[in-house]
């Protein structure tokens, strides 16, 4: 075999190598997130489109787990008054992307709902960092503040 063959057969199993290596370890991320996602509830006593919004928020965040897709299935848990789901779901998408303020926020107003305002106050305070023009960001913090 010629030198030439021999280098493109090492670059292509090099390549191969790093694809798998690639795609395995992005699996097992995923599947850290995945384990994390909270369980659907018991469904039979929500009405229809509650359930259809369980559903299918669930299984979009279990195919793809996004911050995005992770934190709009803690939004139907939080609108369904799953609390502690929501809370879970929220602070899952956080730390899957810093940079979205949204989750924090969504996080912050459920901290104030609950009566917890040392998290609030933490949850906004990192919300303004991010977005210092967010006004009700800061309205909230001045609420928790003074709770």
């Amino acid at each position: 075999m010629s030198k030439v063959k021999k280098l493109a057969v090492i670059l292509a199993s090099s390549a191969l190598v790093l694809a798998i290596i690639f795609f395995v370890s992005k699996t097992i991320m995923l599947a850290s997130y995945r384990n994390q996602i909270p369980e659907l509830p018991e469904l039979g006593t929500l009405s229809e489109p509650i359930k259809q919004q369980l559903t299918i928020a669930s299984k979009i965040a279990f195919d793809h787990p996004t911050a995005d897709n992770i934190g709009r299935l803690g939004m139907v848990y939080h609108s369904g008054a799953y609390y502690d789901r929501a809370k879970q779901c929220y602070k899952l998408a956080v730390s899957k992307d810093k940079s979205r303020w949204i989750w924090n926020y969504y996080l912050a107003y459920l901290d104030q709902e609950m009566g917890d305002s040392k998290a609030a106050i933490e949850n906004f305070s990192s919300v303004v960092k991010i977005n210092r023009h967010l006004i009700s960001a800061w309205y909230y913090l001045g609420e928790a503040f003074r709770n």
